[in-house]
């Protein structure tokens, strides 16, 4: 075998060893996986919470706000 396909080799079976990036895998499966749980229930329960959404943003834009700018 040549020289180039042993080390080849070599370095196939350390990065198949190597676990060192696992858990960054994890966490983002993870968090994928969570957003796209968040992302349906958004879609399949937003136009339920819109009324109340709306009525809190009537309310919030009544408010006079005074800074120091103004």
């Amino acid at each position: 075998m040549p020289a180039y396909l042993s080390d080849l080799a070599c370095r196939i079976r350390a990065f198949r060893k190597e676990t060192s990036g696992a858990v960054t895998v994890d966490w983002v499966l993870l968090s994928a996986g969570t957003i796209g749980l968040a992302l349906l229930v958004i879609s399949i329960l937003g136009d339920s919470f819109r009324p109340g959404a709306e009525n809190i943003g009537t309310r919030l834009s009544s408010y006079d706000v005074h800074t120091i700018l103004d």
